[in-house]
Formats: structure tokens, sequence, C-alpha cells
């Protein structure tokens, strides 16, 4: 299964194309690309046949979470096999654009997936909520779901087949046949959605309070009472009271078949256990607001503006005040241990990590136009029509600047390490000095540039790398000033400086990525 679920990743970044059989490609890249689709049901076929084994192996029991998994095999193997039929770019070429396409991709994503929702959904939330639900009206809710979706779609399949194109709003006599047969079944359908609201609505109101594992079943030598008496579960969020408390474990348990007496003999675990902070759920809501505000305001929305300026406020001290309780946790309570200080290093690694094949793509993008330039660029790099920055000029100024920074910053570092507190100080007051310097001779430059970010591919991958870059100076500059006020109030010493490191590799990073994008945008793509 887990050899299955890792080839469909691999195998899912190499047939693109196969949505795309219809543009025009040639005979030799039409027949890659089916052939590599239908590799795909290949794992696909071990993930179902693994799906039914485990249900063939073990003791079915069609609760309701159970109906809604069986109900899912079936949706998405159905949408598999006419998924296999539109692998081939020869048939695609008839179905393109069809109600066969409509009909595969629902049963795949609108039926399948909603169908998987529906059984986490019944299995999980008499554990989150701690409140039973009507069995009998959740089964009636699945037959009638199962039905109607099936009724809805399926004969869209042979809609497909008669031509029917999608996207369109009438369609001929012809096909009024099997287009009522699927109306009803979305009529059926909402009503299977309005029978699921009232089994939410009843197990709210009827209050019938669930147990710790609701659905217990004893092994075969055994009975209820002793099961719950030794505690079997199969996993530990069955042990917890529904719903769970905020704090479930003080330390981390260990799961295993030891007695009460030998599992006292060990002793807590290395983590730190976040004490309930309101503070990530008042930013999250400021983030909101600020994302939906400035996309009203980029939309010309009257006074939206304003809601932007209290998205920012908002987002900066929900956050402050987030960081403050993380400080105070680091530096005062001593929270951070050894293990905490791992996992928070692995963290900034793989954040910087994602952050380079962010500029990956960047540079993809870049030299796909730039070793073949098209014909639109005039076959020619830069475009006909560009004039280039010099590299030579601020360009050339600011690596000198960036590289600078990076040398004090590693001077405030070691600074830091030897107990020197003033040359940590210096150091860093330096870096952040010439950071701002930087930023501001990057805006000099866009402002004196003859091209914008509208003007092909050149503007588009310049504005869009360097301003990328620019975005990044301007977090590691906070980064930076942040540290620098923590050294400054005796929160970071030699020997406790984790988040300074943070920042320190990744300016580092800031480093390297300028040192690629002068070589090869400034100076070569030049």
């Amino acid at each position: 299964m887990v050899y299955a679920m890792m080839s469909i990743g691999v195998l899912g970044f190499i047939v693109w194309s196969h949505h795309m059989y219809t543009v025009g490609l040639d005979v030799d890249t039409r027949a890659y690309f089916t052939a590599a689709t239908l590799i795909i049901a290949v794992p696909t076929g071990i993930k179902i046949f693994s799906w039914l084994a485990t249900c063939y192996g073990g003791s079915v029991r069609l609760t309701p979470s159970m109906l809604f998994a069986l109900g899912f095999v079936f949706m998405f193997t159905i949408g598999g096999l006419s998924g296999v039929v539109l692998a081939n770019a020869s048939i695609d070429v008839a179905f393109h654009d069809t109600y066969y396409v409509v009909a595969h991709f629902h049963y795949v994503l609108s039926m399948g997936a909603v169908f998987a929702m529906f059984s986490g959904w019944y299995f999980w939330i008499p554990k989150i909520l701690g409140l039973n639900y009507n069995i009998l009206l959740a089964k009636v809710h699945f037959w009638i779901l199962f039905i109607g979706v099936n009724l809805t779609f399926f004969p869209q399949h042979f809609l497909g087949l008669q031509g029917m194109p999608r996207r369109v709003s009438d369609y001929p006599d012809a096909f009024a046949g099997w287009n009522l047969v699927s109306s009803l079944g979305s009529i059926i359908s909402v009503i299977a959605t309005w029978l699921f609201i009232y089994v939410v609505y009843t197990q709210l109101i009827n209050n019938k309070v669930t147990n710790r594992y609701p659905w217990l079943m004893p092994e075969y030598f055994s009975d209820v009472f002793q099961t719950l008496k030794n505690r079997n579960y199969p996993s530990l969020e069955w042990a917890l009271t529904s719903p769970p408390k905020p704090h479930a474990f003080v330390s981390l348990p260990l799961q295993s078949s030891m007695n009460n007496l030998t599992r006292s003999n060990f002793q807590d675990h290395p983590f730190h256990l976040v004490s309930p902070s309101p503070w990530p759920i008042y930013t999250s809501m400021a983030l909101l607001t600020l994302t939906t505000s400035a996309a009203l305001s980029m939309h010309s929305f009257n006074n939206s503006h304003y809601i932007v300026y209290l998205g920012l406020i908002l987002v900066i001290s929900s956050m402050s005040f987030w960081f403050r309780d993380i400080i105070s946790e680091a530096t005062f309570l001593g929270n951070h241990t050894l293990a905490v200080q791992k996992g928070l290093n692995g963290g900034v690694i793989l954040f910087i990590v994602s952050e380079a094949l962010f500029f990956m793509a960047i540079f993809w993008a870049f030299f796909h136009s730039a070793l073949t330039p098209a014909v639109e660029l005039g076959t020619q790099w830069p475009p006909l029509g560009i004039e280039p920055i010099n590299p030579f000029e601020l360009p050339l100024l600011n690596t000198v600047i960036l590289l600078s920074s990076g040398a004090t910053i590693t001077y405030a570092h070691h600074s830091l390490i030897q107990g020197n507190r003033t040359g940590a100080i210096n150091g860093s007051i330096a870096t952040v000095i010439l950071a701002i310097l930087f930023t501001g001779f990057q805006g000099i430059e866009y402002n004196v540039s003859s091209f914008t970010i509208s003007d092909g591919a050149f503007g588009t991958c310049f504005f869009f790398g360097t301003g990328f870059h620019g975005l990044h100076v301007i977090i590691g500059t906070i980064f930076l000033s942040v540290a620098l006020w923590r050294i400054y109030a005796y929160h970071l010493t030699d020997n406790h400086h984790l988040g300074f490191e943070g920042g320190i590799l990744y300016w580092h990073f800031v480093d390297v990525v300028w040192l690629f994008l002068y070589i090869s945008i400034y100076y070569w793509g030049s």
C-alpha cells in the first residue's frame, strides 16, 4: 500500500499532458503520456485490492462509516476505470470536453472523495463532540446519497458516448432522456444532504452522551466488561474522554501491554507540551482579514484599503503576543529542551528547503525562456526592445552590500559564542543597516529600469525573481532585528541563541540565492 501511494505520487508529476491530447501534440508525445497514465492504474489497483483484502481479513460491521468507506471504494473504482478509458489519446480525442469526462472526475472527486469524508465524519464525530448520532438515519443517508449520486453521474457516461459537450447550458432533445434521469438523481442527492443536516441537528439536540470508544467490539474470547477493564484500545485517542480535554496527557504515554506499575518507572518525555493559547486562532483570523481585504483592495472596492491597514495591525499584534509567549517559554521557563531545539532546527532547515524549491521554479522559468527564446521574443535573449540593467552598476553594488552583511552577521554570531556581547550587537546592527541599504537600492533599481513586469517573459522573470528575493531580504531583516533586540535584552547568551542561529542560516540562504540571481539574470541574462 505504501509503495503504491509513493508510486502514484511520483507518476502524478509526469502525466499532466493527458489533459492536453487535443492541443496538437505529436504522436510520440501522446504515446508516452498514454503509457505513463495507464501505468498509474497498476498502483491504483494495488490500493483497491489492499482495501478489499483488509475488509476480507477483518470482521466487517456495516456501521455508517463502513458503508461510506465501501461506497468510496466502489465510486473510486468506477472513476478509475473510466480514467483508463480516457488515458488513451485516440479515444480521448473523441471524448474530450464531453460528459464522459464529467462523469469520470465526479466519480473520483465529487463522489469518491466525498464518500471518504462522510466515512471519516461518522467515525470521528462521536469522539469530537462527545455525542452519539442516530445510526439508522445515518445509514438511510448513505443509501439515499449512494442512489442519488449514481443516478446523477452514471448516465453521463452514456451522454458522453453520444457526444454531448460539457460547459454548454443547453442541449438538443436527443440528449433529453439521460439528462432527465441525471436531474432526478441530483434531486435525490439534495434530499440526502438535507437528511445529513438533520442527522447532525438531532445529534446536537438529543444530547446522547457517548463513551470513550463507541465502536468498541470485544475479541472472540472476551466481553465488553473485560475489554473496558483492561483498556485494550486499538489506539490512544480512544482511551481519552469524549470530547478530549485540551491537554490529553501530562506526559507522553507509552502504548504497550505493560501495566501501570511498569510504565510508572519511565521518566517523562523530553518534549514541551504547549499550553492552550488563543494567539494561533487570533493570528489566523487576522491573516484571513488581511488577505481578503487585500484582494478586495486590488479589485478597487471602496474603502477596502482601510480594512487592509486594520488587518495588518491585527496580524502584527497577534503575532507579537504569540512570539512573546514563545520567548517566555524558551528564555525564562526553560521549556525548550534539547529535543525541542532539535525539532526547531529541523523545522528551519525544512523551511529553507521549501523556499529553495520556490526559487528553483523561478530559475526554471527563466532558463526555459532564455535558452530557447520563442518567436514572440524575437528568437533572442534579452528580447527585442528590452534594455537590460547594467550588471556592473547597482546590481554589483548590491552584491557587495549583501555579501558584506553575510560577513557582519557571521562576526556577530562568533562574538556571541565567545561571550562578546558588544561585538554581537555591533555586528547585528551593521547587518540590519546593510540589509536596509540593499532594499533601498533595489527599489531605486526598479524605478530606473526601462521595462516593467508586464514586458513579456523577461520582465516577468526579472521582477518576480528579484522581487521574491527582496521579500526574503525584508523577512530576514525582521528576523535579525528581533534577534538584535533579544541580544540587547539579554535573552540570547553564548549557549542559548537558537533563534539567532536560525535567522543567520536564513540570511546565508538569501545571500546564496542572490549570487545565483546576479550571475544568471543580471550578468548572463543581459
